[in-house]
């Protein structure tokens, strides 16, 4: 040390520029030791309306990813270090700003990913919730009721059933007197088959359809009874629906979204750890989705110090996991927000048919061609969009559960070591179940855009949809067949 203290004395510059490097990173360090905690912007303590809980009773609205402070992070930078060796000193310090400057950078980016994972997996599982629900149904029901009360009681005080039954009595009278007596009885029989139509099968098409024992809601039931019996995983055997409907959501969140989770912050799944997973689960709980370090601190305490120590290193490196998870939610949300909304337009479709059918009846039996074309159109369509929502219900389900089983199954080994495997795993096979889904909508339709896809791509045409893709085009067919060849004489 004498040797060197005359050679800086021999040369300024050098002298100059070491003085101020030892400042610099002794203010620095300084700096972080005093800087408060890193905070994580995660976002997802807002998701407390999903109401999705964990298999261990862990609201999905307090999952965040807990990270160190940045003086921890700082400290913890697995350089040695020597109080009586000061050569150790500078290397010391400079891995320490390096490391709170990652653990600061890392902290902004990985949260943010985390954060929105967590929000895109909530939404879509709450959004599979409510479409395998009855919650919806009841909701249309609700609103549909009173609406159809009201188009009951107009069509009553206009008459229309007595004029119905009198015109089509003397128009049938008409045509047997003329000299037509198959055309009259002909109308005298479809009026009585759509009388007794509308007084048994669609007395009641609200109630029959949206009521929580409803022909909807036995589809929803059936489709979660074939789901379990197919893969051989019930779900609170023996409850309702509802609350099999829960505890198939609680394993889904902790399959899909709290391992991940974890694999994102501690490089392992800790649930499988001595007391690890009640740990996690305390200290998430006590943190009430407030984001801090204290899920890592309880790794510890748990027999997984090897955990916190991964914590205390989060980088730039980490951010490959989390964009991969962040890419299977996106996926996974599309395939449910997809289905989901397939089913619901399904259901308006259906409401809107249910409300008209019993006065497109009443003029049907009138004999006129269009009145009883319409009323056929009306029974038809209400029957057919019936039959395609419980289709839908029961694929929604058998989908659910099928992504579930994925996540959950022994087959593909330990459930907490292939935790992002299984995860890769269910966003393929949401990606195979969305052509799938296209292949069970398309008998329904004559094209191949399926219920959800016209409704997408007319919406910025609303003047033209309305019209067959023919009828638009044939009067510029017209003009093309009137002109002349080009080249022709004029």
């Amino acid at each position: 040390s004498g040797a060197l203290t005359l050679w800086l004395a021999d040369h300024p510059r050098v002298r100059r520029t070491v003085v101020a490097m030892t400042l610099t990173y002794t203010l620095s360090f300084m700096s972080l030791l005093c800087a408060p905690n890193a905070v994580a912007a995660g976002g997802s303590a807002a998701l407390g309306w999903t109401g999705l809980r964990d298999t261990e009773g862990v609201p999905i609205a307090f999952y965040f990813l807990s990270l160190v402070s940045v003086r921890e992070a700082a400290t913890n930078n697995g350089q040695e270090v020597s109080m009586i060796d000061p050569s150790t000193w500078m290397p010391w310090m400079a891995a320490a700003m390096e490391r709170a400057v990652d653990n600061a950078t890392a902290s902004w980016w990985l949260g943010m990913i985390a954060g929105t994972f967590i929000f895109i997996m909530a939404a879509a599982l709450w959004f599979l919730r409510f479409a395998l629900s009855t919650g919806w149904l009841v909701a249309i029901a609700t609103f549909a009721l009173p609406l159809y009360n009201a188009v009951a009681s107009m069509v009553d005080s206009m008459m229309l059933g007595p004029i119905a039954i009198t015109i089509c009595v003397i128009v049938a009278g008409y045509h047997i007197l003329r000299g037509h007596p198959g055309r009259g009885w002909a109308m005298l029989g479809t009026a009585i088959i759509l009388t007794v139509l509308l007084a048994t099968v669609f007395s009641d098409p609200i109630g029959d359809l949206y009521s929580e024992h409803g022909l909807l809601a036995l589809g929803r039931g059936t489709g979660l009874e074939i789901a379990q019996g197919a893969i051989g995983a019930p779900f609170a055997s023996g409850a309702s629906m509802d609350a099999k409907l829960d505890a198939l959501m609680s394993h889904v969140v902790t399959a899909g979204v709290r391992h991940p989770l974890q694999v994102l912050n501690f490089g392992m799944v800790v649930d499988d750890i001595g007391g690890c997973r009640q740990a996690w689960s305390a200290a998430t709980m006590a943190a009430g989705g407030v984001d801090g370090p204290g899920p890592a601190h309880a790794m510890t305490n748990c027999g997984a110090p090897q955990a916190l120590a991964y914590a205390q290193r989060l980088g730039g490196s980490d951010a490959t996991i989390g964009l991969a998870l962040l890419v299977v939610a996106i996926v996974v949300a599309f395939f449910y927000f997809y289905v989901g909304l397939t089913v619901m337009l399904v259901g308006i479709k259906s409401l809107y048919f249910g409300i008209l059918v019993g006065p497109a009846f009443l003029l049907g039996m009138m004999g006129f061609g269009r009145a009883l074309a319409f009323a056929k159109h009306c029974g038809t369509e209400l029957f057919m969009h019936v039959v395609q929502l419980m289709v839908f219900e029961v694929y929604l389900a058998v989908s659910a559960v099928g992504l579930t089983w994925v996540l959950t199954t022994d087959a593909l080994g330990a459930s907490t070591a292939t935790a992002i495997p299984r995860v890769l795993i269910m966003a393929v096979a949401a990606g195979v179940l969305w052509p799938g889904l296209r292949f069970v909508d398309r008998p329904f339709h004559s094209d191949s855009l399926g219920t959800l896809g016209p409704h997408i791509t007319r919406a910025p045409h609303p003047r033209t949809a309305a019209l067959p893709e023919d009828a638009a085009r044939s009067p510029a067919r017209g003009v093309r067949a009137r002109r002349p060849p080009r080249g022709a004489a004029s």
